[in-house]
């Protein structure tokens, strides 16, 4: 008893004493833990180990609340980052003000066992957190607000980490709303997560293996994802969404979002019972590309349960009615799976069943902008889906399990809103199979496939087989009909659109799929009609027009019989395709016109080596009449053409393909722009071959430059070097740009045109019985006859072909070439050829050729007025009448992308007022000049033999030089053909009768093709025998003065008149003359500003001395004097050989200009220290006799005896005054 006493009273004891113990615990942690306190130590330790400020209303500890559990809590925490505080101070972006709050709750409660605690093991028995905010922020450089532990504790943590407690979690939950941001600058991301309620059960460790999940509800899940397209856009949205510290869809898409996804979850719950798994969920979905939706809240609900059971070695599923509904589709799965290793295994048959699915409730979900015609579909279909899986599937080997599937649709009808069409019919039946054990006999059969209404009736059956092989068989039959204006209305949005027309078809294929290609349908068993009555598609708003009448199209594949390029009795597909009349007009830029239009061809594929070959296709079109109109106003018109046209594969590669064409037409038009060019009765042979250049040494080449280029420009990148080469060669070429630089022929093409060229090696011919080629470089009607061209992509030959151009007719046979460059780059074309002609007028064609110039040089100003005109016959007549018949300027530029040689055999002519005769010569053309040689004529006024140039360099460079024989040539109409020499020996009109003349000069010219007179230089020789010299002024008074016998008419026997152009002035040399009853010598000089100074040596008279007559002044006002004779015999100077020197060395440097240069032939220092000797030689001369120029005494005493007037003389010798020679540029030189 009283062991019993004392027992009972050491156990109240030790009660009293627990209790008063825990009264004292309780009295100390509300003394020790109040709010302040506990506030104290989180602000303490917090700033020690992270970089972030942590606040809260309240802090406090419950002991009872879940006894034997400490629980935690605090009230309106806040975790604030100190992380971007540094950046915000530094950097000029402007960073969310609320990116600096990481974390923001109401409340959260932590329970957490002490007992355990003590034990080293943190057992957490829940955790709860109501209205959590948490916002995540990456600047660009990556710096991230949520990088807030401090080095040491991390240091601390790592160390420990091998002893860190056990962490078991039982609880864990979110309740009245969280919410999640995302923000990274530096990935342009935005994620944020909503959710209403999170609540999860079961035994959450640091050991994934033993964690597990018991229970789990989840309510008003939203996740949303945004990739945006460039980085400032982003930078802008999260400015904008800084103002209300929430994702705000508006916004992002304002920003530029690239990509955008959202994922709810209305509700998910999940219950485990042993083994045993309860599944419910409802979802919806949405994706969005470039704020295009392709998801619009598409629905997702699972329901159902599955058993696992989980083994070492074997993990089984038993699912029982697991059904999914996507977008309204029901699916249920039943069956038992099991992973082993890489293989899942059904046992028993894993089935999926979608039975009387709607389509009409799936079509809801399909997006509108992507399929506009789904929201007009009404339709009572239902679709029933059965698919069965037997077997086993390798994860590794990808083997498959045995397969059945078939999918009906029973008898439905469909209809569509706003429109009287319906489908009255709609049916399929369609079973596929598969058998692991026998995987040949997998195939698809289409039992029925059934669409009938009153604009459309197709059906389709047949079976494609051996489906799990490489190349699949196909045996399936088409037919049916359809009218275009019920599709157009279903599938086209185009606001006017209008679609006429019934398409009929009946095909039947049977072939392996590796035959249904261009390389071997010829081994497919095809055959079918396709035909149409009448076709009209108009589309307003994309510009497409085309109207079809009388298709008919035939294709299938039979033997050869017939066509010696391909093996006979080799199996070929082809097809025969004829139309009354077709018409295309597609958005402007192409438009096609034909009439009894038909093409057929076929092909072959028995060629060794497979598709990497070129297989044999062979055809033939022909059309009645056929216009295209394509872009940049190319044109092409045909009449009653007919073209045979093969695809070969290259004898040197067959993998090449040899392309081949041959063209008869009665008449043929191609037009670009403005030029125009015809043919009639053509016939065209074309072949190409793709140019199939080394790329690969293309590249090494191109590598190469750019390593010069690289050594030359250092610091550019090599990326940008070419770009900044070619900047810096236009920027030279227009520093460098001449005068005449864009004066040249545009042969340039279109962009579409040089593409086939670059791509192409194209060569062929064109004979045609006559053509025409219209241009307003020519402004000239121009007729082509005999037309025998062959041509490459770089040259074109002509052979005797006649070109009649305004009133010239004339042959051609030649060749041109550099074309590809020319028609590519406008680059130099070159032209060697020979003309003969019977009769060329050439004072039409250098017409022409001024006039064409002028509409050069403003071609701009014509270019949209010229190519509007449809008719050739109009373009021509408008041409003529855009050409000025006076030009503002008649200086003809040499274009400078053009070299030439053509000589010449004419035998009738017309230039100026000569008529020619057997012209022979040879004309060249090259680097802006113009060169004759041997140009020798007969004319009406004589011989000719003439040889010059005429260079166009720049507006400050132009220039000629000629070398001109004329024999027997009338003065009168030697005058007439060189103008100049009137102004130049104005006393050559007082003569009458035949004269020879050369003549050899150079000098510049102005823009108005008018001699630069004190630029020109060069030598000239006059003769004549039996001239009259008429009556005149200047010969009146010296018949006068010297007693002529005849002063009216006077006949000279022989003249030899030798003369230098040199320094502003014509020397003309002594030469003997013989008038009336006198014999003299004359010299002297003529100024080119039609001054002269002439002196008459009398060597033989009545007078019984010798005496001379000096005439000076010009033609309105000359004077003269009578003294002493400067030649006492007719023993004269002689210059003939310098003069004959001069000339042949001027006539061999036009011969070479090419060679020596157009500055060579204008200067030649040897010619002109030669003249310039004779000229010192000539001024000696003639200062001696000045110094004893007058009649002594008795030599007036013996002029009076004859007669003579002294008095006038002496008047005449007191008023003489000297002659002005205009100064002489320093750079001027004698020409030769």
């Amino acid at each position: 008893m009283a062991l019993h006493k004392k027992i009972l009273k050491w156990t109240i004891s030790i009660i009293l004493s627990l209790i008063l113990l825990l009264l004292l615990l309780t009295i100390g942690t509300g003394i020790f833990l109040t709010t302040q306190n506990l506030n104290g130590l989180v602000e303490k330790y917090s700033s020690k180990f992270l970089n972030a400020e942590v606040k809260s209303d309240t802090i406090s500890v419950h002991i009872f609340k879940h006894f034997p559990y400490l629980t935690f809590s605090m009230t309106n925490g806040e975790v604030i980052s100190g992380v971007l505080q540094p950046v915000r101070d530094s950097s000029r972006l402007a960073i969310p003000a609320g990116a600096d709050t990481l974390l923001k709750f109401n409340r959260i409660y932590i329970s957490v066992s002490v007992t355990d605690l003590l034990r080293s093991k943190v057992n957490i028995r829940s955790i709860a957190i109501e209205a959590p905010d948490i916002y995540a922020f990456v600047m660009p450089d990556g710096t991230a607000n949520y990088d807030i532990v401090k080095g040491s504790m991390e240091a601390d943590t790592s160390s420990a980490d091998s002893a860190s407690p056990d962490l078991k979690i039982r609880r864990v939950g979110i309740y009245n709303g969280g919410h999640v941001r995302y923000f990274n600058l530096k990935d342009s991301m935005l994620l944020s997560v909503d959710l209403n309620r999170l609540f999860l059960r079961g035994n959450f460790t640091t050991d994934l293996e033993k964690t597990e999940l018991d229970r789990g509800y989840l309510s008003k899940f939203l996740l949303s994802v945004h990739k945006l397209s460039a980085k400032s856009e982003f930078a802008t949205v999260a400015r904008d969404v800084a103002d209300t510290l929430r994702l705000n869809a508006d916004l992002v898409h304002s920003g530029g979002v690239h990509t955008s996804a959202k994922f709810a979850i209305d509700s998910l719950r999940m219950r485990k019972n042993d083994n045993h798994y309860t599944l419910a969920a409802l979802t919806e979905t949405n994706l969005a590309i470039n704020n295009f939706t392709l998801i619009d809240d598409i629905p997702f609900a699972i329901e159902g349960a599955f058993t696992l059971n989980d083994s070492a070695d074997v993990k089984r599923i038993d699912i029982d009615k697991l059904n999914l509904n996507i977008a309204r589709l029901p699916v249920e799965f039943n069956g038992d799976l099991e992973l082993s290793g890489d293989t899942l295994l059904t046992k028993g048959g894993f089935r999926g069943r979608v039975e009387n699915f709607k389509l009409s409730e799936f079509l809801e979900y399909i997006p509108k902008e992507a399929f506009p015609a789904v929201e007009r579909l009404k339709t009572d279909a239902v679709l029933n889906l059965d698919i069965l899986m037997n077997g086993f599937y390798n994860f590794k080997t990808g083997e498959l399990p045995s397969l059945t599937a078939r999918l009906t649709v029973p008898k439905s009808s469909a209809s569509f809103k706003g429109m009287t069409s319906r489908i009255n019919e709609m049916e399929a039946d369609i079973y596929a199979y598969y058998s692991a054990t026998n995987k040949d006999s997998a195939a698809v059969e289409i039992n029925k496939l059934l669409l009938k209404g009153r604009s459309a009736d197709l059906s389709l059956d047949g079976k494609i087989s051996r489906l799990a092989s490489a190349d699949p068989f196909v045996d399936v039959v088409f037919k049916g009909w359809a009218n275009l204006d019920t599709l157009s209305r279903l599938f086209i949005e185009d606001k006017g659109s209008v679609c006429r027309g019934r398409i009929n078809a009946d095909l039947s294929i049977k072939s392996l799929v590796s035959n249904l290609n261009m390389y071997n349908i010829g081994n497919a068993d095809i055959k079918g009609v396709i035909s149409s009555d009448t076709t009209i598609i108009a589309l307003p708003e994309k510009h497409v027009f085309t109207y079809l009448t009388g298709v008919h199209i035939g294709l299938g594949a039979v033997e050869n019989k017939y066509d010696s390029a391909i093996e006979s009795g080799m199996r070929m597909f082809a097809t025969n395709t004829t139309a009354d009349t077709i018409y295309i007009n597609y958005k402007r830029e192409l438009e096609v016109i034909a009439s009894k239009f038909r093409i057929a061809g076929h092909n072959s594929a028995d060629i060794t080596g497979g598709e990497k070959k070129v297989h044999p296709l062979n055809g033939v079109t022909s059309v009645k009449r056929l216009d295209i109109k394509g872009p940049d106003s190319l044109k092409l018109r045909a009449k009653e053409a007919e073209m045979n046209f093969s695809i070969l594969p290259y004898e040197q590669d067959y993998s090449i393909p040899h392309l081949s064409a041959g063209l008869k037409a009665k008449s043929l038009g191609l037009r670009e722009g403005f030029n125009i060019a015809l043919v009639t009765n053509g016939d065209i042979a074309l072949e190409a071959i793709i140019n199939n250049r080394d790329n690969k040494k293309i590249r090494e080449r191109r590598e190469a430059f750019l390593d010069s280029l690289q050594k030359r420009y250092p610091r550019i990148e090599r990326d940008s070097l070419m770009p900044y080469f070619m900047k810096r060669m236009e920027r030279r070429r227009e520093r460098n740009k001449g005068d005449f630089d864009d004066q040249i022929i545009d042969f340039k093409i279109d962009n579409s045109l040089g593409a086939i060229i670059r791509r192409w090696k194209i060569n062929g011919s064109i004979n045609a019985k006559s053509g025409g080629l219209i241009t307003p470089y020519m402004p000239l009607r121009t007729r082509l006859y005999n037309v025998n061209f062959k041509f490459n992509t770089d040259s074109l030959r002509f052979h005797d072909t006649k070109l009649r151009c305004g009133k010239s007719v004339m042959n051609f046979t030649g060749e041109v070439s550099g074309i590809r460059r020319a028609l590519l780059r406008n680059g130099t074309i070159k032209i060697d050829g020979s003309i003969v002609s019977d009769s060329l007028d050439f004072n039409e064609l250098i017409s022409a050729m001024h006039r064409g110039s002028e509409i050069m040089k403003h071609i701009e100003l014509y270019r949209d007025s010229l190519s509007a005109i449809t008719s050739e016959t109009q373009l021509e007549e408008a041409i003529a009448e855009v050409a000025p018949d006076t030009v503002t300027s008649p200086l003809i530029i040499i274009p400078g992308n053009v070299n030439a040689t053509l000589s010449m055999d004419i035998k009738k002519g017309r230039y100026s007022n000569l008529e020619l005769r057997e012209v022979k010569g040879e004309m060249s053309i090259r680097d802006r000049c113009l060169q004759i040689k041997e140009f020798d004529a007969t004319t009406n006024a004589g011989e000719m033999d003439f040889s010059g140039f005429y260079a166009t360099r720049s507006k400050k460079d132009l220039s000629t030089g000629f070398d001109l024989e004329l024999k027997n040539v009338e003065i009168e109409k030697f005058v007439a053909l060189m103008p100049d020499m009137d102004t130049l020996l104005p006393m050559l009109k007082s003569f009458e009768g035949l004269i020879n003349c050369q003549i050899a000069a150079t000098s510049q010219i102005d823009t108005a093709m008018n001699i630069m007179l004190p630029t020109l230089k060069g030598v000239a020789r006059i003769t004549g025998d039996n001239l009259v010299l008429m009556d005149g002024e200047t010969f009146s008074m010296i018949a006068k003065k010297l007693k002529f016998k005849n002063r009216e008419r006077n006949l000279i026997d022989r003249i030899s008149v030798e003369m230098l152009v040199n320094e502003n002035k014509i020397e003309v040399f002594p030469f003997l003359a013989e008038i009336d009853r006198y014999k003299f010598a004359i010299s002297g000089t003529q100024n080119l500003d039609l001054s002269f100074n002439y002196h008459i040596s009398v060597l033989h008279s009545p007078i019984p001395f010798r005496l001379g007559v000096t005439i000076f002044g010009n033609m309105d006002d000359f004077d003269f004097k009578i003294g002493r004779a400067k030649y006492k015999n007719e023993n004269l100077p002689v210059y003939s050989t310098i003069i004959d020197s001069t000339r042949l060395n001027l006539r061999d440097r036009i011969a070479n200009i090419y060679r020596i240069g157009i500055d060579a032939a204008l200067r030649n220092s040897q010619n002109m220290a030669r003249l310039q000797r004779l000229q010192k030689e000539k001024e000696k001369f003639d200062a001696r006799y000045e110094a004893m120029d007058s009649l002594s005494a008795e030599e007036k005493q013996l002029y009076n005896a004859a007669g003579a007037d002294t008095d006038t003389v002496t008047q005449t010798s007191r008023t003489e005054t000297p002659v002005a020679v205009p100064e002489v540029e320093s750079d001027t030189v004698p020409a030769g």
